[in-house]
Formats: C-alpha cells, sequence, structure tokens
C-alpha cells in the first residue's frame, strides 16, 4: 500500500524490527504455557501481536525519519481489505460476538504487519526470513519426531506429535507450510556447511511430516511439487532451475532417502494403563452424517456466512438437524 524511496543509510529502527520479525520466525511456533487451558494456542497469539506491532512501530518510525511515503495499487491490498471488512461484519450476526472479534483482531494486525514489511522489504531481509523461518520448522519437527519415536512428554499434547501445538494436525499444517522454503534454502546454499544444514533441517521437516499421518498435509506436499513444477515452467525459470537441481542433486536425494529409510520406524508406544484415554469407550463417528450437516450449514447462509469461530456453534445445530431428518 506504501511506496517508499530511500533517502539515506540504512535506518537502524528498520533493522532491530526487521531482526524482531526474524526472531518471531523462530520463537513463536515454540511457545506454550502449561498451566492455562488454552496452552498453546494463547500464549503464541499474545507473543505474535504484541512484538509484531511493536517491530511494525519500529519500522513506521524508521520510514518517518528516513523515507518519503507514497500511496500505490496492488491487488493484494484490495483482497486483504475486502476479506478483513466482511468478515467483521459478519461478526454483527454471529452467535459467539466475543470469539468472533478475538480472532478478527488477530487477523487485523497481521494484515497490518503484512502491508507494512512486505511494501518494499530489501531483499537481504526477505532471504533471512526464509531462513529463520525453516529453522524454525527445523527445531519443531525435531521435537516433533523425539516425541513420535521416543514418546517424550516434556511438552502436553493431545495428540502425539503435536510439539507445542498440541494437536499433531496442527504442528504438521504449520511445517508443510514451510517445507517448500527449505528447499529454497538448499537450491540458495553456496557455502558447503550451510548446504549441510540446509539438507539436515529440510530432512527433518519431511520426516515429521510422515510421522505426523495427516492425510491433508499429504496431499498439500504432492500439491507444491506440482504447482512448483507448473510456476517454474509459466514463468520460464525451468531452464535456470535445472543445472541448478542438478548441482544439488546429491542433497534432494538425502532427503529422500532420508524420509523412506526413516519414515517406517513404528511410534513409541506407552503401556496401556499409563495412557488415560486407553480406558475411555471407542466412539463410531458417521462422515455421512457431519458432511450433511455441514451442507445444510452452506445452504442456510450461502450468502451471510456464520462469522469468524461460529462453526463451533452452528455445527451441532446443522446435524442435529440432519440426524433428525
Amino acid at each position: 500500500m506504501i511506496k517508499t524511496e530511500r533517502l539515506g543509510n540504512p535506518n537502524w529502527l528498520e533493522n532491530i524490527g526487521c531482526s524482531l520479525l526474524s526472531v518471531l520466525f523462530v520463537a513463536v511456533p515454540l511457545v506454550y504455557y502449561p498451566h492455562i487451558e488454552d496452552f498453546s494456542n494463547l500464549p503464541k497469539k499474545f507473543i505474535l501481536q504484541a512484538f509484531l506491532c511493536f517491530s511494525a512501530l519500529l519500522l513506521i518510525l524508521g520510514y518517518f525519519r528516513q523515507r518519503r511515503f507514497q500511496w500505490i495499487r496492488h491487488p493484494l491490498w484490495i483482497w486483504v481489505l475486502a476479506w478483513l471488512a466482511w468478515s467483521g461484519l459478519s461478526i454483527l450476526w454471529a452467535i459467539d460476538r466475543f470469539s468472533g472479534l478475538y480472532l478478527w483482531f488477530h487477523w487485523t494486525i497481521c494484515s497490518i504487519v503484512l502491508v507494512v514489511f512486505m511494501t518494499n522489504p530489501p531483499q537481504k531481509w526477505v532471504d533471512r526470513w526464509i531462513q529463520f523461518s525453516c529453522i524454525g520448522a527445523g527445531i519443531v519437527s525435531f521435537i516433533g519426531c523425539v516425541q513420535y519415536l521416543f514418546g517424550f512428554d516434556g511438552i502436553p499434547q493431545s495428540f502425539v506429535p503435536g510439539v507445542t501445538f498440541s494437536n499433531k494436525n496442527v504442528a504438521a499444517e504449520y511445517a508443510v507450510m514451510l517445507w517448500p522454503m527449505s528447499f529454497i534454502t538448499v537450491l540458495q546454499s553456496h557455502d558447503q556447511r550451510r548446504l549441510i544444514f540446509a539438507t539436515i533441517n529440510s530432512s527433518q521437516i519431511f520426516l515429521f511430516l510422515i510421522y505426523a499421518k495427516t492425510r491433508s498435509v499429504w496431499v498439500a506436499m504432492v500439491f507444491g511439487i506440482v504447482f512448483g513444477v507448473l510456476l517454474a515452467l509459466k514463468t520460464g525459470n525451468w531452464n535456470r532451475l535445472k543445472p541448478v537441481l542438478w548441482e544439488r542433486r546429491h542433497a534432494l536425494a538425502c532427503i529422500l532417502i532420508f524420509g523412506m529409510v526413516l519414515g517406517g520406524i513404528p511410534p513409541h508406544l506407552k503401556p496401556k494403563d499409563a495412557s488415560p484415554a486407553s480406558s475411555l469407550p471407542k466412539q463410531n463417528f458417521v462422515i455421512p452424517v457431519s458432511w450433511n450437516g455441514d451442507t445444510q450449514l452452506v445452504q442456510s447462509r450461502i450468502a451471510s456466512g456464520i462469522a469468524d469461530t461460529n462453526p463451533s456453534h452452528q455445527q451441532p445445530i446443522s446435524r442435529k438437524y440432519s440426524v433428525n431428518r
């Protein structure tokens, strides 16, 4: 939304703000507080919102000191503003307005930071953000693999390996978003040490995604590879990419072999009496009934929607209606 022109040397406020954002990429996925009910999501949101606003404020102050503002149009900002406006408006007819407003506030902060940091970021910081993001995903994946293989329970979790996200599906969704970025770090590593580190990091992310056993994540991995190949062909970068892929063939082969060899190891199993969940009766879920309820929900509110976080209130009603019908 804002175009800036550099008027002098790099601003120290900008460097601090961008450095803080780099630290957040590593630290936030590891944050949890075991002494509250929502021990994973709430602490992460608190840290993320507070430090994102602080880092964005530092960057804006740097703009005022050394830069000139010019408003520019970009389709991305139009879609973001339209999405925020409609999702905020839907809170008016929500059953639980507080939960909807809470989530909308988080989205708004992230959108503002997106505008501030992605307006005209220096290339060196973009590369660093990618590297730090992959480091964060690598640490999360390492913890998840330890939980899966050795039964590490020092971090509370609902479904193993949940890492610090409580649920393995959420942890895998986070890791799969950064898995393609880990390949970029492998391809861009020119130093031998960095190449080895990037290969190990990408390998353990790949292994964790196998251990998570989340089918939607596996589908996302396949679509990510297909989309990346099609994007390279469409943009004409495939001819430039082929020599790099051939040069990094040994690293890519190590990632694949690492996942294939270690991916078949079974998880660490605890004794039955050590797990309180083992004494609970098994439940049979009828997928067609749930699907019919969701269909009824979409049909009844196809234009207005159900507002942020309100599926948890609307879905039981629609599914009960589907069963009774």
